[in-house]
């Protein structure tokens, strides 16, 4: 019976659902276009295979895209260790603490893991042209023994997703 107990441990996962947070400021027009390009020939595979499914979510959300829109799209991913956090530089607060306000915290190897947990983290930026201001910011993340192509589409699709809720 023990034995049944250890087996149901080890299959513990290191999964974390992907999660969503985001600001975002009042000049934020539904109608705007935006300009989003993909990157160079050179750059990450990953970066780009983000960037192409971002344009496919802006698209499908039915926002224009417009190589002269009034908003300028600017986009981050990486996947690192889940033992490295992610936090503000110098916080987030007016009041200082001794606690990081974190953006994503670290997460501890555990005992029962199967893997080396992996964090995807990926951002959508949407600054005004003229006048630089910045009028959203999401940050997604997910933690998983390994991603795939599928998982960085879905990272795409749900900040689009909360973008085109705050429209």
């Amino acid at each position: 019976m023990l034995s049944g107990f250890g087996l149901i441990l080890c299959a513990c996962s290191v999964s974390s659902p992907l999660a969503v947070r985001s600001i975002a400021s009042d000049g934020l027009a539904p109608e705007a276009q935006i300009a989003i390009t993909l990157p160079d020939d050179g750059s990450a595979p990953l970066t780009h295979q983000f960037a192409k499914a971002l344009i496919a979510a802006l698209e499908t959300s039915g926002m224009e895209i417009s190589p002269d829109g009034r908003l300028i799209a600017d986009y981050a991913v990486s996947v690192s260790p889940a033992q490295i956090g992610l936090r503000e530089a110098g916080g987030t607060t007016e009041v200082p603490t001794n606690q990081p306000e974190w953006i994503a915290e670290p997460r501890p190897r555990k005992r029962f893991d199967e893997c080396d947990a992996q964090q995807l983290r990926g951002t959508l930026l949407l600054i005004d042209r003229s006048t630089g201001q910045t009028l959203y910011r999401g940050q997604g993340a997910a933690t998983e023994c390994e991603f795939g192509e599928d998982k960085i589409r879905e990272l795409a699709v749900k900040l689009v997703a909360d973008l085109a809720a705050r429209r």
